[in-house]
């Protein structure tokens, strides 16, 4: 007799659900919306919201009665990525690249076929980019992801990828599984991945790949800024400056290419 299949509940189902959606919804979502986003009734909704509330993983606006991730995550979540040992290390070299190209610099890790923002540092001048610590984007559409998926197994890929057309962010996105291996062999020979407007247009961003000890690819660094503030003639200068940054922090997580 095989063993019974434990079943979920289906409350806390819908409650990681609701946190997973006001992850990527950062100026909040009201009970309607997020009664319809997880299919369920409206009351049942509210009261998982309110509950989660009164626990402090979620926060309601009283001006617009939207909820958002509340305080218990902030410090569960810095918690969290405080004991990344990737980001501690890329700190140091997050702040070189911005003084050195005044552009804003990331770092992120993969997760299946999206990347995770997990550190970012503004550039000194006006111009923002539209991007914070535990935003997901699709990872063929960024150079941080690319520069992560041009150093997976074969097979790997092909499991992340297993159709052949791939979502359009931008007229430039690269949006076939061809395509993105023809882009992922130059990545590999020239040590960086470029986004020359793929993800958003009128932005360019370059990123290379930091290894662990054993050669794997745990996460990407670099930076990015408007197509004024990035010409196509600064990407190989820029790209060179991820290129060092990411071996620096590389060899200090153990990795001897």
């Amino acid at each position: 007799m095989g063993a019974t299949k434990t079943p979920s509940v289906s409350s806390v189902r819908r409650a990681l659900s609701i946190i997973e959606i006001l992850a990527n919804a950062p100026k909040g979502l009201g009970a309607s919306v997020v009664s319809r986003k997880i299919h369920a009734p409206k009351s049942s909704a509210h009261t998982i919201l309110l509950t989660l509330e009164r626990s402090g993983f979620l926060q309601r606006d009283a001006r617009n009665g939207k909820y958002s991730l509340g305080p218990k995550f902030f410090t569960l979540g810095d918690r969290l990525l405080a004991a990344t040992e990737p980001r501690e290390k890329a700190r140091p070299y997050l702040m070189d690249l911005v003084d050195n190209t005044e552009l804003t610099a990331h770092l992120a890790i993969l997760d299946a076929d999206q990347i995770v923002y997990v550190e970012k540092m503004d550039s000194p001048g006006m111009v923002k980019m539209n991007t914070w610590v535990g935003r997901r984007i699709d990872a063929h559409c960024t150079a941080l992801g690319k520069a992560m998926l041009a150093h997976l197994e074969p097979d790997h890929f092909n499991e992340l990828f297993r159709g052949s057309v791939l979502s359009r962010r931008t007229r430039r996105t690269i949006d076939s599984k061809e395509a993105l291996k023809r882009d992922i062999q130059k990545i590999r020979a020239r040590g960086y991945a470029i986004d020359d407007e793929e993800c958003g247009i009128g932005v360019r961003c370059v990123a290379s790949p930091v290894f662990d000890r054993s050669g794997i690819a745990v996460a990407a660094i670099g930076v990015a800024g408007t197509t004024a503030q990035v010409s196509r003639q600064d990407i190989e200068e820029l790209g060179n400056l991820a290129k060092s940054a990411a071996a620096k922090i590389s060899r200090n997580l153990g990795f001897n290419s």
